[in-house]
């Protein structure tokens, strides 16, 4: 009778069988028993007459066929054992009781627990009764795959170093013997695996590769670091677009639940909630204004209170493109009391800026397309969960990104870590030049009215600096469109966040999917991001086209580059 106990990845543990049980010799077979609630690849079966080895714990007829024909003296792993307990406790008593029988008759029995999760009483009970109660061991993702040549990119002196140097000391490729200075391109979309029946870490790009793992525990320790968590509490997904990670979030609620959004929002968001979710896949969607918790409460309140089952409120702070500031703090508070997860999109601010986990927030989503990777050259998205807040979240989001194919490619992976490392230096440029143009806008008397994110005591009490995006109105949609086209520095584009300083009407451009009767932004609102050109060409840029616009005479033509 073999017992152990060990704690690590799926995908570690995996790996770990096959050098320290005796799980392999076992004539009867080794059987996997895995919990409903996520999908596990690296136990999966190598061949369909294998397929029964896997047994997902639910209440369907086909798991309990597959219990009962595992033979006595088997190797049994019980992988996250406190969520198979879960599922069959839920799914009634009797394959719960056969949970235990296979377990008892079991040959070698490997009880596996998914690291940075507390364990239950009913974890521990189960320790306790089947294997004696020993301690186990910890499986390192690291140990596995340095013996492969790669490595997740760790380490605990890490914890001494400031953001600048995390954005760039790690090692790109802990494990490789060559040990390059920048993180190596995994450009390939199938790995050979190290056995016929043992899987390694990676098998096929859509589930894995070790150049999104890198940017991965890059964006990790950066979000963990700047919201005072322990990296552990800490999952991250990078994905193809900020639309596909918007989209992963909006896929964990449930067809005829609601989702809340801000009523100051990004229009593809909008489009996503009104045009996709709620007419294909039945999520409501609803509106609120969350500048003023109690505004959002009462709304809640009011919601419940006709039936809605809100799961999901999302919000953004500052908002795009009217720049509305949410105490997140007080909304995290508000929704939690309402039995729902928040989700925020930091885009606009960036881990350094602003850590709404932090906050309270059990979701952050980032459009990387933006200031992550800044250089308007890579389209990428990100979501960030709080495990400790919403282990089912990020449980859901890791299976939606493989089963979905929403993870982003290798080469996007590479570039967006290479962007990482500039990020401090960029940000800090561009919110400098940013309070000037900002300044110049103040005082133009063209300027009707200017959004900004400056004058708000919320804003300032919980992020580091004013993003240099702003909007503006003129008063005149004419006059609006005749600046744009007479800038010269500033292009027209849609997007933020690039090295180069863009502008543009948000009717016609990012806001223009939402309906008119719909929109709650002016028709002459301008919106610009500042970039990394110099300041003074930035102002004079804009004091000319405005001069421009308002002689109402021919715009010269645009030069073209020779």
């Amino acid at each position: 009778m073999e017992r152990h106990v060990v704690t690590g990845s799926q995908a570690a543990v995996k790996y770990w069988l096959a050098d320290h049980t005796t799980c392999s010799e076992s004539e009867a077979g080794v059987y996997w028993l895995v919990p409903a609630t996520t999908a596990y690849p690296a136990a999966k079966a190598e061949t369909e007459a294998e397929a029964d080895r896997v047994i997902v714990m639910d209440n369907s007829a086909a798991c309990s066929e597959a219990m009962a024909a595992v033979k006595d003296g088997a190797a049994v792993v019980v992988y996250d054992v406190d969520r198979v307990l879960a599922c069959a406790h839920a799914a009634g008593g009797r394959l719960f009781a056969d949970v235990i029988r296979v377990c008892t008759a079991a040959s070698t029995l490997v009880l596996a627990f998914e690291p940075a999760t507390a364990r239950s009483v009913a974890g521990d009970t189960l320790v306790a009764t089947l294997a004696g109660g020993i301690e186990g061991v910890e499986v390192s993702d690291d140990d596995v795959q340095s013996s492969m040549g790669i490595g997740t990119v760790v380490g605990a002196q890490v914890a001494a170093w400031r953001v600048e140097t995390l954005l760039i000391a790690p090692s790109a490729a802990p494990g490789d013997p060559w040990q390059p200075c920048a993180p190596p391109l995994y450009q390939t979309a199938t790995f050979v695996q190290p056995g016929a029946r043992v899987n390694g870490p990676y098998d096929y790009t859509r589930s894995g590769n070790p150049t999104r793992t890198a940017v991965q525990e890059a964006l990790r320790r950066l979000i963990a670091r700047a919201s005072g968590l322990d990296a552990s509490s800490v999952a991250v997904f990078a994905l193809s677009t900020g639309m596909a990670a918007l989209s992963a979030v909006v896929n964990l609620v449930p067809p005829g639940a609601t989702v809340v959004a801000c009523d100051d929002l990004y229009g593809g968001m909008h489009r996503l909630l009104t045009q996709v979710a709620s007419p294909h896949a039945g999520i409501k969607t609803e509106f609120a204004r969350v500048s003023d918790a109690d505004a959002l409460r009462a709304r809640l309140t009011e919601l419940a209170a006709d039936g809605h089952d809100v799961r999901l409120v999302h919000i953004e702070s500052p908002s795009n493109p009217l720049l509305h500031i949410a105490d997140i703090a007080a909304v995290a508070a508000v929704v939690h009391d309402a039995g729902a997860l928040l989700s925020v999109d930091n885009t606009m601010m960036t881990p350094l800026g602003q850590a709404p986990l932090a906050l309270g927030a059990d979701i952050v989503v980032h459009s990387a397309t933006k200031y992550l990777c800044g250089h308007a050259d890579v389209m990428a998205g990100v979501v960030a969960v709080n495990t400790a807040a919403a282990p089912c979240a990020a449980d859901t989001l890791k299976f939606l990104v493989n089963a979905q194919g929403s993870g982003l490619a290798p080469m996007d992976c590479w570039l967006m870590h290479r962007s990482l490392k500039t990020l401090r230096v960029r940000t800090a440029a561009a919110v400098a030049a940013g309070a000037k143009i900002e300044a110049f806008l103040a005082s133009a008397p063209w300027v009707t009215a200017l959004h900004s994110a400056r004058g708000s005591a919320v804003h300032a009490a919980q992020a580091a600096w004013i993003p240099p995006v702003f909007s503006f109105e003129t008063g005149d949609v004419e006059f609006s469109a005749r600046l744009l086209k007479a800038c010269r520095v500033f292009k027209i584009s849609v997007s933020f966040g690039s090295v180069a300083s863009v502008i543009e009407l948000p009717a016609a451009f990012s806001h223009a999917s939402i309906s008119p009767d719909a929109r709650t932004l002016p028709q002459d609102l301008v919106r610009l991001s500042v970039g990394l050109e110099h300041p003074d060409d930035l102002i004079a840029d804009l004091a000319a086209a405005a001069a421009l616009a308002a002689a109402r005479s021919p715009l010269p033509a645009r030069p073209v580059p020779s």
